[in-house]
């Protein structure tokens, strides 16, 4: 009986934690993701110029 006790206890916990880590990491996630297409778009702009000016 200790043994089951023990089990929901730890795993009463770990779905409380985990929900409101969810719930926090899909918000950043949301927004890494958009900062990071922003920056890759800005980084092959870079790319073409330094391109450009090594050809020319």
């Amino acid at each position: 009986s200790t043994g089951r006790h023990r089990i929901y206890g730890r795993r009463r916990r770990r779905r409380r934690r985990r929900r409101r880590r969810r719930r926090r990491r899909r918000r950043r996630r949301r927004r890494r993701r958009r900062r990071m297409e922003k920056r890759t778009k800005t980084r092959e702009q870079e790319v073409m110029k330094s391109e450009e000016r090594r050809r020319r």
